[in-house]
């Protein structure tokens, strides 16, 4: 776990030093999130309003109370820019998200773009709903639970489908 944190903090620390890699990066603050990703403006809103219903869905089915949040209570989201950058910020091949609890602020590194949109590959939206179920779910525990259950929990959120008309399903077999 310390070399995930060192490789996180060296990969940040390059990010931030480097001016023009960041050129085109903004932040989207709502409700639930601060997001960063290089994306337009208007993108990043949409992406913002896609989580947000998320959340909501997560919260009305459960039952979960919905809080006014500070910053440090907001989940920060890297939106990078590929399956691919993430796994390298991870250092494993295999990850394709992750998330960390944290005191100081909980975070989740997820890709913009995954899989080729098939219904049979695992997508970005897959991603997101899964490394935030983890996020909702330790909200709500207070106790440990067993890794199967935390896993399961979030991959049986994982598979919501957001509709065009922003109603949301959730309970889909995973098809990935």
């Amino acid at each position: 776990m310390r070399s995930l944190w060192g490789r996180l903090l060296v990969a940040l620390a390059v990010l931030l030093a480097s001016a023009p890699a960041l050129a085109g990066w903004q932040e989207a603050k709502s409700k639930h999130f601060i997001i960063y990703a290089d994306l337009k403006p208007d993108e990043l809103r949409s992406y913002a309003e896609r989580l947000e219903r998320f959340d909501q869905a997560v919260r009305t089915v459960r039952g979960m109370t919905d809080p006014a949040l500070t910053d440090s209570q907001r989940l920060t989201v890297y939106a990078l820019r590929s399956e691919g950058a993430v796994a390298r910020l991870a250092g494993m091949s295999e990850v394709r998200g992750f998330y960390s609890a944290r005191a100081s602020g909980s975070v989740a590194f997820v890709p913009r773009r995954a899989g080729s949109g098939s219904d049979w590959d695992l997508g970005t939206d897959a991603i997101f709903f899964h490394e935030y179920a983890h996020h909702l779910q330790l909200q709500s525990s207070s106790f440990a639970l067993p890794a199967w259950m935390v896993e399961g929990f979030a991959e049986f959120f994982a598979t919501a489908l957001i509709d065009k008309d922003g109603s949301v399903v959730i309970g889909s077999p995973p098809q990935y």
